[in-house]
């Protein structure tokens, strides 16, 4: 299996449009977590952010 490593970088406004970053209408989240698209969440509660 590959490891893959390194840092993701997202756009301030795609953030603010998913309500990760605090805007006028959203409070935003404390952490979030993003999962490659052929990764499956372990916890049915977690929420998934497909960027």
């Amino acid at each position: 299996m590959r490891i893959l490593e390194g840092q993701f970088v997202f756009p301030f406004g795609v953030l603010t449009e998913k309500g990760i970053i605090q805007s006028v209408k959203s409070k935003g989240n404390i952490a979030f977590r993003v999962y490659l698209p052929w990764v499956k969440a372990f916890n049915v509660f977690e929420i998934i952010y497909v960027i």
